[in-house]
């Protein structure tokens, strides 16, 4: 929604704000939430492919390579797709580093530092 409006909004009334920067801003955002999914579904593959190892003796005794094969398939999926989401992020914070100009606000660590800043 902020898209649609930053699309008809006239970028002469507001000259100070840099629409491009915001919407690039917005990209990297994106990219990193996209980043964090890919990531933790890779971490859910690995963890699910426990339970088809559990079974991968008794099938193999039996003659059946199967779960073998379900199981090299299921962990190289969720391998790449963790590495993958981990670079996806590691881009997008790069770039959300060089577009925002001021960066990460810090945070505050104690709490009496806190209310010095506020009062």
């Amino acid at each position: 929604m902020l898209l649609q409006l930053l699309a008809l909004h006239p970028k002469s009334t507001m000259a100070e704000l840099n629409h491009d920067r915001i919407l690039q801003e917005a990209a990297s955002l994106e990219e990193l939430r996209k980043g964090g999914v890919w990531k933790t579904v890779g971490k859910v593959l690995l963890w699910v492919e426990l339970i088809p190892l559990m079974f991968l003796y008794m099938s193999l005794r039996a003659g059946s390579q199967l779960i073998l094969w379900w199981a090299i398939i299921e962990g190289l999926l969720g391998l790449a797709l963790y590495i993958l989401g981990s670079r996806r992020r590691a881009r997008a914070l790069v770039r959300l580093g060089v577009v925002s100009p001021r960066g990460p606000s810090p945070e505050l660590e104690y709490e009496a530092e806190q209310k010095r800043r506020a009062g």
